[in-house]
């Protein structure tokens, strides 16, 4: 199918990052092909950029994520993640950097957002959202949710 039949859907799936991604527009919006294109490009291309800017989100998700899993570690001696994985220590920065992918991404009429997860499930089956102005690329952090 085209892409302009999945624009007229107003939902697809594609690659970011290695992963597949699902990609949905606000069905009330006409949205180019082009800009489509444009932001989904400066994503793939703004990898690094974007997950920095989430790893600094939340006053350092890091340190909140292993501030769970250490206290149980501490405890249990292991920590399962919701997915069923078990970890044994705490999780290094690129260890997550790595395991971070695009579940989605959004297109409304100012603006687009994208959903981050990882693989193993660090963030606890949430999602970290981060919202960008559709003009500048200019981010802004969304939260947690799910």
């Amino acid at each position: 199918m085209s892409m302009e039949g999945y624009l007229r859907e107003k939902e697809l799936k594609t690659c970011i990052w290695g992963k597949e991604s699902i990609i949905v527009i606000d069905e009330d919006i006409e949205i180019s092909k082009n800009v489509v294109v444009s932001k989904l490009s400066w994503i793939e291309e703004h990898k690094d950029e974007i997950i920095e800017f989430a790893l600094a989100s939340e006053n350092g998700i890091l340190y909140g994520i292993n501030y769970n899993i250490s206290k149980t570690i501490d405890r249990k001696g292991r920590y399962k993640l919701p997915d069923g994985t078990i970890l044994q220590s705490i999780i290094e920065k690129e260890t997550l950097i790595k395991s971070i992918f695009v579940d989605s991404v959004y297109f409304s009429e100012n603006d687009f957002s994208i959903d981050l997860s990882t693989s193993p499930d660090y963030f606890g089956g949430h999602l970290l959202g981060i919202v960008f102005n559709l003009e500048t690329n200019e981010m802004e952090y969304d939260g947690m949710n799910g």
